[in-house]
């Protein structure tokens, strides 16, 4: 998430998408309605097909529809598949319960503290390799 206020960025800028600011701030709304989606889709899934099932799927779309997002050839189509990668993202909170449920009660609260530190570092890792590419790679 915190890599998509790179691309909005960078999308301004792209002479194949040329998205004016509306639409860099449209795309993290299409986003965040994916996740909306995502969130409910998967928690459902999770209660019919079971939590790991549930969030290998998640992951799969990410995978797939955020390597897709790559090689856009337009806006709306970024916009797809952004919205598709937003789904897979809201699947990833299945991870959580799944990895709380095989935790005795007593530690359930000290673990859940250690996974969202984790979560905050690899947040903090995503952006600084977003920085990187973003300034080495930039013609500005």
């Amino acid at each position: 998430m915190t890599v998509l206020g790179f691309l909005m960025t960078e999308i301004e800028h792209d002479e194949q998408i040329n998205a004016s600011p509306t639409q860099a701030s449209a795309l993290g709304s299409a986003v965040f309605v994916g996740m909306w989606l995502g969130l409910t889709g998967f928690g459902m899934l999770a209660d019919v097909k079971g939590r790991r099932t549930s969030y290998l799927v998640s992951m799969v779309i990410v995978l797939v529809f955020g390597l897709a997002s790559s090689f856009s050839p337009s806006y709306a189509v970024l916009v797809f598949f952004r919205m598709i990668v937003g789904i897979g993202v809201g699947g990833a909170g299945v991870a959580i319960t799944l990895f709380s449920e095989f935790l005795p009660a007593e530690q359930r609260g000290a673990w859940s503290i250690y996974i969202e530190a984790f979560w905050t570092v690899g947040t903090l890792m995503g952006a600084g390799i977003a920085w990187c590419v973003f300034f080495l790679a930039s013609p500005f």
